[in-house]
């Protein structure tokens, strides 16, 4: 068995679907889109999530003046993806502290220029 790192699971799938690997991992919501899309017929050989309660967070530096998610209005999180599962886990919590999460922007969401 041979391991290799991948940089997304948008990669990781082309490269699949191009014959590249047997078997990939990555974030289930990359999959279901791949396939609602049709760029890819998929098929699951094992489910797998650590997602329990401290498995993800949003963090900060020691120093920052963003101390709660009030603070992140207007700010941006670091996603590597628009639209994946770290994107709805920061929207989700976002929306069930009040705030509006499309006041916060990720790297990933802005079209490049």
């Amino acid at each position: 068995m041979h391991f290799t790192p991948a940089t997304s699971s948008e990669t990781v799938i082309a490269d699949q679907v191009k014959g590249q690997f047997d078997v990939t991992l990555g974030n289930y919501v990359s999959y279901i889109q791949a396939q609602q899309r049709r760029e890819a017929d998929l098929y699951i050989v094992a489910e797998a999530s650590m997602m329990g309660p401290a498995t993800q967070g949003i963090y900060t530096m020691p120093d920052s003046r963003i101390t709660n998610l009030s603070g992140l209005e207007g700010k941006t999180i670091a996603i590597n993806a628009p639209k994946n599962i770290l994107y709805l886990l920061a929207a989700s919590v976002l929306a069930e502290h009040g705030i509006d999460p499309s006041l916060v922007h990720s790297p990933a969401s802005r079209s490049p220029t």
